[in-house]
């Protein structure tokens, strides 16, 4: 059957380019509850005829939970796949009033491209292994499709509306235009620490603002005891089993970082706890060896553990705040020879000079204007540019107007699109409806 369907060569396959625009507006749901109708039916959302299933919402929420992993809380997940489901709903909706229209052609076309092997042919066995991994039936997976390619279709009219506005072009070219011939010098954050003074009660201030960043990761690993006597086994057995804290040291820690080489004597009870995740005793000559098993996590070090870290640390941000508030003098004793710095030349594009120190463009139009050096702080400590000379440079790559152009234009593009959710709850002219009961139980 889906061979029949899917597979005829006379499917159009013009439409497919629509789906090279399919954009995803992260800042779609800037509506208030008001502009919502909040119904209770078996439906995510609502536009018009438009309607999204919880079965789409909880495929969106699975997708963005792959894309994210674990970093993002559930329930910001679920307002990201609200947003989005809403944005296609909405533009779905804009397309069909508008006169758009998705066949049947337009619908097969597209699975047979996404399901069809090197040489083309549609691979029936993998659209049904994808329908049954989603349990989705053919005829949903289809209105998803067709949801999808009605959103593109607006949202590609959209785009046909846009244009590379030539002023905004040529300010994103200017830093290829410009060639400068400059002299970096370079003042180290090191030569200046005596500048700043440290005490300990600020270090151990600034240690739990930030102890966070030394957080180490221990791996997992297995802690040997030694005892004498099985009442003493029977006793250490049992704490270890229930999880409480014992007072015994362990006579070895072993780590799955450790080689296996160096475990020793030990190798074959540390390989069997390792293998069983648990705790296991051996007899020795004079006396038991208990091995358990401990797994690995996250621990933030003591203050003192890490102190001369984190005075390092304090000290370098401290003396590069007291370079940044002192940048100007520092800069004319550098340039007057009164302070010495490493220095180099180097002649090249505005635009790698930007990249490489993080110059704004206001500063380069400085610089064109007649200023003569630029003052960068950087993690290492400061860096004074002096402009040698100037040069235009009208050999830009093709490929580099063309990135421009396409960026201008998408940037106008967005805007657009935003332009039209933003009418459509101001206007409040669509019936729009979110079902929050029905996505907090999902």
């Amino acid at each position: 059957m889906f061979k029949f369907v899917y597979s005829r060569g006379w499917i159009s396959k013009l439409f497919l380019a629509f789906l090279a625009f399919s954009f995803i507006i992260g800042t779609a749901i800037m509506w208030g509850p008001g502009g919502l109708n909040f119904g209770f039916g078996n439906y995510v959302i609502k536009v018009g005829d438009i309607t999204i299933t919880p079965k789409e919402f909880i495929l969106e929420l699975y997708r963005l939970r792959n894309s994210y992993g674990e970093k993002i809380p559930t329930d910001k997940l679920k307002e990201e796949a609200l947003n989005n489901l809403l944005i296609t709903a909405v533009f779905a909706y804009l397309a069909e009033r508008n006169g758009f229209y998705v066949s049947q052609e337009e619908i097969g076309d597209f699975i047979v491209r996404q399901f069809s092997d090197k040489s083309g042919k549609f691979n029936e066995e993998e659209f049904k292994r994808y329908l049954q991994y989603l349990k989705l039936t053919p005829k949903e997976f289809e209105k998803i499709v067709k949801t999808t390619l009605l959103a593109n279709k607006y949202k590609s009219a959209v785009f046909y509306t846009t244009y590379a506005n030539r002023e905004t072009l040529n300010a994103y070219l200017l830093p290829f235009t410009v060639k400068i011939k400059a002299q970096i010098l370079e003042l180290d954050y090191k030569n200046f620490t005596s500048r700043v003074k440290v005490d300990e009660k600020e270090l151990k201030e600034f240690y739990r603002e930030v102890k966070d960043n030394f957080a180490i990761e221990e791996p997992p690993r297995v802690e040997i005891f030694k005892v004498t006597s099985e009442g003493e086994v029977k006793k250490l057995y049992n704490a270890l089993t229930e999880g409480k804290k014992v007072e015994e040291k362990p006579i070895k820690v072993f780590t799955l970082a450790d080689q296996k080489e160096n475990w020793g004597e030990f190798k074959g009870l540390v390989e069997k706890v390792l293998k069983s995740k648990k705790i296991a005793v051996q007899k020795v000559g004079d006396g038991y060896l208990i091995a358990v098993y401990r797994e690995g996590q996250r621990r933030i070090p003591s203050f003192e553990e890490v102190k001369e870290q984190v005075k390092a640390l304090y000290q370098r941000l401290k003396t590069l705040e007291w370079m940044e508030k002192h940048k100007e003098e520092l800069a004319q004793r550098v340039l007057n020879g009164k302070l010495e710095a490493k220095a180099q030349e180097v002649e090249t594009l505005a635009f790698n000079l930007m990249q490489n120190f993080g110059i704004p463009l206001p500063t380069l139009l400085e610089v064109l204007e007649g200023k003569r050096y630029i003052t960068v702080k950087t993690g290492k400590g400061l860096v004074v540019i002096k402009i040698l000379s100037l040069e235009a440079s009208k050999d830009i790559p093709p490929e580099v107007k063309n990135y421009y152009r396409l960026m201008v234009r998408n940037s106008q593009y967005l805007k657009k699109l935003q332009e039209v959710l933003r009418e459509v709850y101001r206007k409040g002219d669509i019936e729009i409806k979110v079902n929050r009961q029905l996505i907090e139980n999902l």
